[in-house]
C-alpha cells in the first residue's frame, strides 16, 4: 500500500544517486528505479515468488510486467482524476508517511544503540520496569531486548517530538480555533459549518 500512495505522490521522480539507480518504469510522472523493483521484490512471500517465475530474472520482470506497471498506471490514472487533493485520501497518504518516517526513525535509531548503552539504560529504569524488585539490580542480560525496545521507542518519541516542534516553528502559521469548535463530528462523518 505504501508503495502505491508513494507511486501516486511521484515518489522517485528525482534522486540524487539516479545515476546508480536506472529507470526501470516510467509512466507520466511517476518513475521506479531498480531499488524500487528490488524493494517489492524482497518484499514477496515465496508462493508469490513462483507465481511471477523460477529464476530471480523472471520474477522481476513478472513482478514489473503483472504488478508494478498496473500500479503505476492506476496511480497516474487516480493523479489525472485528482484523487489526491481528496480529503480521506490525504490523511491516509499522511497517515502512510508518518508511519514510513517512524520506521525509518526506528531502523536509524536502532542502529546507532550500543549494548552499554542500553545496560546503562537497563540500570537506571530496572526499579521503575518491576517495583516489585525494591532494589535489586535488573538482569539487564537476560532482559536486553526487552530494553533495547524500550530505548529504542522512547529515543524515536524524543525525536519524533523534536521534529514536531521544530517542523511547527516554521511551517504552522495560523490555526483557526473558533471554526474547530464548529465543526461537527459524528459517525456519518464530519460536517463543515
Amino acid at each position: 500500500m505504501l508503495a502505491t500512495i508513494a507511486l501516486l505522490l511521484g515518489a522517485g521522480v528525482t534522486r540524487a544517486d539516479a545515476g546508480d539507480d536506472p529507470i526501470v518504469v516510467r509512466a507520466g510522472q511517476t518513475v521506479m528505479r531498480v531499488s524500487d523493483v528490488s524493494v517489492r521484490a524482497a518484499a514477496l512471500h515465496a508462493f508469490e515468488r513462483k507465481s511471477f517465475g523460477e529464476t530471480d530474472a523472471e520474477v522481476r520482470s513478472g513482478l514489473v510486467r503483472r504488478r508494478l506497471v498496473p500500479e503505476v498506471l492506476v496511480a497516474e490514472a487516480a493523479r489525472a482524476e485528482g484523487l489526491t487533493e481528496v480529503a480521506g485520501v490525504r490523511a491516509r497518504i499522511d497517515e502512510l508517511l508518518a508511519g514510513e518516517l517512524r520506521a525509518v526513525m526506528m531502523r536509524e535509531v536502532d542502529e546507532s544503540l550500543t549494548d552499554e548503552e542500553i545496560r546503562s539504560y537497563c540500570e537506571s529504569r530496572g526499579e521503575q520496569r518491576d517495583p516489585t524488585t525494591r532494589g535489586a539490580k535488573p538482569d539487564c542480560a537476560r532482559d536486553h531486548l526487552s530494553y533495547r525496545i524500550a530505548l529504542r521507542r522512547e529515543k524515536v518519541h524524543q525525536r519524533s517530538d523534536a521534529l514536531v516542534r521544530r517542523l511547527r516553528e516554521q511551517h504552522v502559521r495560523v490555526v483557526d480555533q473558533e471554526l474547530l469548535t464548529r465543526i461537527s463530528v459524528s459517525e456519518r462523518g464530519v460536517t463543515s459549518p
